[in-house]
């Protein structure tokens, strides 16, 4: 599709998170300030905590223009060999921007994600000081 407005959306656990075929699609990413969540795909930050991604989301990819070219592409979507294509093409700057998404939504679930990096943390600090206290203990 072309010239539509993704709002709202939420795209979890895709293998590409969006592909357009067919050159540039004039679509945008967000309407009053409100754009997509995009899952685990995106690495996003909220610092001052209004769900909304404080850096937009861009996504490149060398995939449209292969997919144009081979439509056996399709095929290949769930194996490691897209990862690697897309890995090669990264480095050689052969990615074309997808998408932008201005103002991404962050994901309800990400939100939890700092709550279980401190318990992690938390425990591996006991049981750190537990493992000093029993060292000392044996000499």
């Amino acid at each position: 599709s072309s010239s539509q407005v993704f709002s709202l959306n939420s795209f979890f656990r895709n293998t590409l998170p969006v592909i357009t075929i067919g050159g540039q699609a004039q679509n945008q990413w967000s309407e009053n300030h409100k754009g997509n969540e995009w899952g685990e795909t995106f690495a996003l930050f909220d610092l001052n905590k209004d769900m909304i991604g404080d850096i937009p989301v861009k996504y490149k990819s060398s995939l449209a223009k292969l997919m144009e070219d081979q439509e056996l592409v399709y095929l290949f979507l769930p194996s490691p060999s897209i990862h690697i294509y897309e890995k090669i093409n990264q480095f050689l700057h052969r990615q074309e921007t997808v998408f932008t998404d201005p103002y991404p939504l962050m994901s309800e679930r990400g939100t939890r994600l700092p709550a279980v990096w401190f318990m992690l943390i938390t425990v591996m600090i006991i049981l750190g000081i537990i493992f000093v206290k029993r060292r000392r203990r044996i000499r």
